[in-house]
């Protein structure tokens, strides 16, 4: 995918006040096409993300370095370096390492999400 064929050049401005969240809901192949948007800007222009996602195979397919967070009140409770080839094609995505990684970051979500759990100050 290219910027120019991006569904973001397609999405229609939302109205003031209106009750739609940003970015509108997308399939999950339309998302992954923005996926590959972003990377792709991102190797053109070398600018700096923060992303929040609540979805880890995104933050692994496009974050050098992804922080899990505690529950309310949020806190950083891992740290860690994605070190996957740049650029990564969607292909990385069905490889061992790369769910190996989402694998291990969805273990930390679930120790931090427990009940009576302990999140470092």
């Amino acid at each position: 995918c290219s910027p120019t064929d991006s569904p973001w050049a397609r999405t229609a401005p939302l109205r003031a006040g209106s009750a739609s969240s940003w970015p509108p809901r997308v399939d999950a192949f339309t998302r992954e096409e923005l996926w590959c948007t972003l990377r792709d800007l991102w190797s053109a222009q070398k600018f700096n993300v923060i992303l929040v996602t609540h979805d880890l195979r995104e933050s692994v397919f496009l974050a050098d370095t992804v922080y899990v967070m505690s529950r309310s009140p949020g806190r950083f409770v891992v740290k860690r370096e994605i070190g996957l080839a740049r650029p990564r094609d969607l292909e990385v995505t069905y490889t061992a390492e790369f769910t190996d990684i989402v694998h291990e970051l969805r273990g930390h979500i679930g120790v931090v999400r427990k009940p009576g759990a302990v999140v470092p100050q």
